[in-house]
């Protein structure tokens, strides 16, 4: 027998040991990944524990949330926007709906509300562009879920809805 093999002999039990521990930090590790990852009801687990986590804006959160945690992804999207252009229309007074609502309600040239006080070149290109943040959630979001069939995911549909909220709490910011 040479010296490698008496040495190799000699270690065995600490490899065994080692290998042992590596197999327990790779198992923990492996449940760690399985509960941030989510392996629960079609994998949702996670994105429902972020969405419950969420500080969704009152009026988003009443239209979406029951639908969102049934299950129905796409109607909560849709419902989130609805609810959003419900609000543009309140704070406005305007009568419109969808796009030409946003458009008119937060023109640069003469917005009903506004953003900033408009006083300059970046003023209005802000007003602009949150003009067309909201003109978009309603031709981008709404209109596809309520014209046809989306299938969403839970991640994807806490975004949207997610996005939503934030557009409704920079409405609350809004002045006329």
């Amino acid at each position: 027998m040479s010296s490698y093999d008496t040495s190799f002999r000699a270690r065995l039990p600490d490899i065994k040991a080692a290998v042992a521990t590596a197999l327990t930090n790779l198992r923990s590790a492996v449940e760690i990944l399985k509960e941030r990852v989510g392996e629960g009801i079609n994998g949702t687990d996670g994105v429902i524990r972020a969405y419950q986590g969420l500080e969704l804006h009152k009026e988003i959160s009443r239209a979406a949330s029951q639908l969102y945690l049934d299950g129905h992804y796409a109607n909560a999207v849709e419902a989130a926007v609805k609810a959003l252009n419900g609000l543009v229309r309140l704070r406005s007074g305007l009568e419109l709906d969808g796009t030409t609502l946003m458009e008119k309600a937060f023109s640069p040239n003469s917005p009903l509300l506004k953003f900033n006080p408009l006083a300059c070149q970046s003023d209005k290109d802000e007003q602009k562009g949150y003009m067309q943040m909201f003109a978009g959630a309603v031709s981008g979001l709404r209109n596809p879920r309520a014209h046809g069939f989306v299938k969403d995911d839970p991640e994807r549909a806490l975004e949207f809805i997610a996005f939503v909220s934030l557009l409704a709490k920079i409405l609350d910011e809004a002045t006329a």
